[in-house]
Order: structure tokens, then sequence, then C-alpha cells
């Protein structure tokens, strides 16, 4: 059974209450990008240091950052994985009622693989962490895919939403 509802059809109320949410959202998600980017310095090497602990040169040099511990990480783990998933579920679930993008591989694309982008991202912190440096790029890729999928079904489902 298939619900045939666009965003652009929807009641006015209903309209703005999504446009809103997903504006908040929007602003919530870029945040905690700003967050990150203050806490790693807006650098590669700084990603590694926030989670392997500062390089100490010196015997008696103290480190300006400390590695994370389990519980650290499975903390960080925790929530991210339980409010991303929400996260993109609720803007998934808005973004495949627009009827902008007719290509529906992009649009499964762009619905589905925030979730795998979730597992990779934060996977990648613990492999970071415990076995190669490598996982860098994993946690830089899958990152950025999954961001840009949250802006992008933002900035549609908004435009859709918003169109008269």
């Amino acid at each position: 059974m298939e619900i045939s509802i666009s965003l652009s059809t929807l009641d006015i109320k209903l309209k703005r209450l999504l446009t809103l949410f997903i504006v908040v959202l929007t602003i919530g998600i870029t945040t905690g990008l700003i967050y990150l980017s203050f806490t790693t310095g807006s650098k590669i090497s700084g990603i590694e240091e926030h989670y392997k602990g500062s390089v100490i040169k010196y015997e008696f040099d103290i480190p300006e950052k400390y590695p994370k511990t389990v519980q650290n990480l499975l903390l960080t783990t925790h929530n991210h994985l339980l409010s991303l998933s929400i996260i993109f579920l609720i803007i998934g679930g808005i973004f495949s009622h627009s009827t902008s993008i007719k290509s529906d591989k992009l649009k499964s694309f762009l619905i589905y693989e925030p979730f795998f982008s979730i597992i990779l991202t934060f996977g990648g912190i613990w492999g970071l962490r415990y076995l190669h440096p490598l996982f860098l790029w994993v946690i830089i890729i899958s990152g950025t895919i999954m961001y840009s999928s949250f802006y992008f079904m933002a900035l549609v489902s908004i435009f859709e939403l918003n169109k008269k």
C-alpha cells in the first residue's frame, strides 16, 4: 500500500510546523558540527588527537587531551546512535514525500545511506582509538556523506514545504 502525499499539498499549518521543525533541527545539527570543529581545531590531526589523546614528546609533559576511555566512547556512541537514527528517521520520512527528486535510486540512497554512515562513523571512532589511524578516513568520509545527505534532504524538504 503506497501513501501518495506530497509536501507541497499539505495543509498550511502542517507545512509551517514541519518547516520550523526542520529549521530548528538543522540549527541543532549545525551547532554540533561547530562544536566538533572547536574540539578538533578543524584539523584532521585534531580528530585523531580528540580520541587518541595528545602526543607526549617528553616524559614530564602533561597532555592537552587525554585518550577517550571505553566509558567515554560508549556514552558518545550510545547518544549519537540513538539521536541520529531518530533524526534520520524523521527527516527521511519527511523527505520521502518530496516530489522534486525524480530518481528513485537517488531518493532511496539519500534516505537509507545515513543509517550506514552512522554505524561507520561511530564504529570508525572505536577503530581509530583502538585499532589503526586509517579509521580516521572512515570517520571523515562517512561523516561527510551523512551530513551532506541531511542538509540535502532538509533543504529540498523546506523548499517543497514552502512552494506555493
